[in-house]
């Protein structure tokens, strides 16, 4: 599995703070999520969370959550902005893949509206391929647990998906222009995803 999500990042020197923790015991396994919280910190610093903090392998192995924080010292428990990524692996066909990335389309939107008020929701494709893509602004939850959210559905790799996220909640109040657009952007080429990645295509 470590190859599956290790294979089209290129090895980054990230030094990993203190702060950093996992649920996953078996040593490959956290091996796989560092390297692929590894992969993901060009885009974590752009949006401006340089700090790799927690991560979890789901759904037998193909589903990695990944989360970064402001700031070293912040904590899962109590945090106001973060970002987080999850992580879906693919299998490289592309008629699979396709399907793939629709179904986690259709289930993210489809999710957000029913939990939660769906404020923007674009479809998009990816690449000669066409895979499904989409940038979605949601609220969710109530009181100190009301989130303001805004993520992108990308493939930044042959056999890897991921819905990159910026979450607000609490002192926060509510995402920036900038967090959203920042979003947006890895819509774009490659959206500073460290891979082959092709710009997306909205869907009119």
């Amino acid at each position: 599995m470590r190859q599956l999500f290790s294979l089209f990042f290129a090895v980054f020197v990230v030094v990993m703070t203190a702060a950093f923790s996992s649920p996953v015991t078996d040593k490959n396994q956290q091996t796989a999520i560092i390297d692929l919280g590894k992969g993901f910190m060009p885009v974590a610093e752009r949006l401006g969370f340089p700090n790799f903090i927690w991560g979890n392998i789901l759904a037998n192995g193909s589903v990695m959550i990944l989360e970064y924080m402001p700031n070293k010292d912040a904590k899962t428990e109590n945090w106001s902005r973060m970002m987080t990524v999850t992580a879906y692996a693919l299998s490289g066909d592309p008629k699979q893949d396709l399907q793939i990335l629709g179904n986690i389309q259709n289930g993210l939107v489809s999710a957000y509206g029913k939990q939660g008020k769906i404020i923007q929701s674009e479809l998009y494709t990816q690449g000669p391929e066409k895979y499904p893509a989409a940038f979605i602004e949601y609220k969710i939850g109530e009181g100190l647990q009301a989130e303001h959210n805004a993520g992108a559905l990308i493939k930044p790799g042959a056999k890897l998906a991921a819905f990159v996220q910026v979450q607000c909640r609490g002192t926060c109040k509510s995402l920036t222009a900038q967090d959203i657009a920042g979003v947006r952007s890895l819509l774009g080429q490659g959206g500073g995803v460290p891979s082959e990645s092709p710009a997306a295509t909205k869907k009119m």
